[in-house]
């Protein structure tokens, strides 16, 4: 990102946005693009977080109902992005993503995921040995069910906030790094006062954006919102041997393959979770949870030093992810470890986000907990955050996102787990 063009902190603005992860900084070029003015506050640096740390996919398929019509616009609008912000760093590679198993019950499950893309109008292809056989000529392949859904594809990651940042600043945002917001208060003057480490400044509207810290930072009511994390270790490989191209997953691995060779393995079980007050504090909220919980992540004691924030990779899940490459035929016995980085993941209770106000007609819209989800659908939250901006009504329905559904006593349906 190129450095900002406003050093000094606006006393005010129309619109602040918490937060320059992949979610705020394109709620900040939406918001941008529709004319509104915007001051975009960040602790550290743009996309440095977890927004620059995932797998980049963009993937329709393996969502809950409720938020497929939101990934299918989001999917339409990454593939518009790149000419939309004049770079590069954000093609589109539309390879595909592969769902892959050895069971009937995968087969089972995989026609789930195609009924509820077909009511979208999004069309899979469900794959069988022989199809897998053609997009992955492996000799150990043994997948047997498959799905893939042919529109979905990658993005960079570690490119992709910074170069929508510029096209921020080009379009007139004002985007502050390493500036750490100490508080938001909704003032009774329908002004939002915002306390930050360059100074303070007022605004007509807030988006707390900020994935893992947008509970503390929410006044009132949010501050209770059930949130935790886990830490995610990815492992890049180098590996120019083999033919196959795209991303897959068969529930133990994850993994992408780039023309140039370049090979990411993440373990779908390889999660950590730090334990700390805030564990026992939301338990309760988790209860119908746990066991997706444990079985994907286990937990470890809190780290000292750096946090949750920029969480060192494990050498355990690298050398795992490794092994279960080198099974799968995915990576041949040449391969070597070119980077691997961890990154930490906020979670709800239900793996669905919230995109509300805590309170009905409030100034402050919380877009959190994306758990593990986050990257691919940020677009379209983007549009609606707009439409929230702009007072326009909204073109999809939010109800599983909204905020008091951990406190209302309605029951909770469990989304497809991080």
């Amino acid at each position: 990102m190129q450095p900002s063009q406003h050093p000094t902190i606006p006393s005010s603005t129309e619109v602040c946005i918490v937060g320059a992860g992949i979610v705020g900084i394109l709620c900040a070029l939406e918001l941008v693009e529709r004319g509104h003015r915007v001051v975009c506050l960040e602790k550290d640096r743009v996309g440095w977080a977890q927004s620059g740390r995932n797998l980049g996919w963009i993937r329709q398929q393996g969502r809950d109902p409720a938020e497929l019509p939101l990934m299918v616009e989001a999917c339409r609008l990454w593939k518009e992005l790149g000419e939309r912000c004049g770079s590069a760093a954000l093609a589109f590679e539309e390879t595909g993503i592969n769902y892959l198993g050895l069971h009937p019950s995968d087969a089972q499950r995989y026609e789930t995921f195609a009924a509820a893309l077909e009511a979208h109008g999004v069309r899979p292809e469900r794959l069988d040995r022989r199809r897998i056989a053609q997009l992955y000529p492996l000799p150990e392949q043994r997948w047997q069910y498959g799905l893939r859904t042919p529109g979905d594809g990658r993005v960079a990651p570690a490119f992709a906030a910074p170069a929508i940042a510029n096209a921020v600043l080009e379009k007139g945002g004002r985007i502050f790094e390493t500036c750490a917001v100490r508080s938001i208060d909704p003032g009774g003057d329908g002004r939002v006062r915002i306390e930050t480490d360059l100074g303070d400044l007022t605004a007509e509207r807030v988006v707390i954006a900020s994935g893992a810290g947008s509970a503390s930072l929410a006044a009132g009511a949010a501050a209770r919102l059930p949130q935790l994390c886990v830490e995610s270790t990815v492992t890049e490989v180098f590996d120019p041997s083999n033919l196959w191209r795209g991303s897959g997953t068969d529930g133990v691995l994850a993994f992408y393959r780039t023309a140039q060779g370049h090979v990411g393995l993440s373990l779908c079980k390889g999660f950590v979770h730090r334990v700390g007050p805030q564990t026992l504090r939301h338990l309760g909220h988790y209860a119908r949870s746990l066991r997706s919980c444990l079985q994907m992540a286990r937990l470890a004691l809190p780290r000292k030093g750096s946090g949750d924030v920029n969480p060192a990779p494990s050498r355990k899940v690298v050398r795992d992810s490794m092994s279960a490459a080198r099974q799968r035929g995915l990576i041949g016995p040449n391969a070597r470890v070119r980077r691997c980085w961890a990154g930490s993941i906020d979670l709800l209770p239900d793996f669905l986000p919230v995109l509300d106000t805590p309170h009905a007609g409030g100034s402050v819209f919380v877009a959190t907990g994306f758990s593990g989800h986050g990257f691919g659908i940020a677009p379209a939250v983007a549009r609606v955050v707009g439409h929230w901006a702009g007072g326009r009504a909204q073109p999809h329905d939010l109800t599983r996102f909204r905020f008091n559904r951990f406190f209302d006593r309605s029951p909770l349906a469990q989304g497809p787990t991080f």
